[in-house]
């Protein structure tokens, strides 16, 4: 199971949270959304990148307040941003700066190619 980086969602402060990931590692970005539904549910989620080389987006899923992607760190850094859609016709946003730190190349290493900008649930 790879690693989790969880951000709890608030109406207060700085929203930002921030990922670094090791290029070619997978972990999962996740957004509580529990504290701010009021008896809302999440309805949808959208996630997107700033630059499909620096994070692939793998599978999105959610379950109650959290919603959650699976992504591959690239090259580069990026922001990504969750737009969760409630079913009283909020959308909440939840952002990350991610680092994706430089590392030195192994024998038979493959870079992670570019892929998918969004990801859906």
């Amino acid at each position: 199971m790879p690693r989790n980086n969880q951000a709890i969602v608030s109406a207060y402060g700085n929203r930002t949270a921030v990922g670094r990931l090791a290029r070619g590692e997978s972990r999962t970005l996740a957004a509580n959304f529990s504290a701010l539904l009021d008896g809302a549910t999440i309805s949808s989620a959208v996630w997107r990148t700033t630059n499909g080389n620096s994070v692939i987006f793998g599978t999105a899923s959610k379950s109650g307040g959290v919603v959650s992607v699976l992504v591959t760190a690239g090259s580069g850094d990026c922001m990504v941003k969750c737009a969760a859609t409630l079913s009283d016709a909020r959308v909440i946003v939840q952002s990350w700066a991610v680092e994706v730190t430089s590392a030195p190349w192994y024998s038979g290493e493959v870079a992670a190619t570019a892929g998918a900008e969004s990801a859906s649930v």
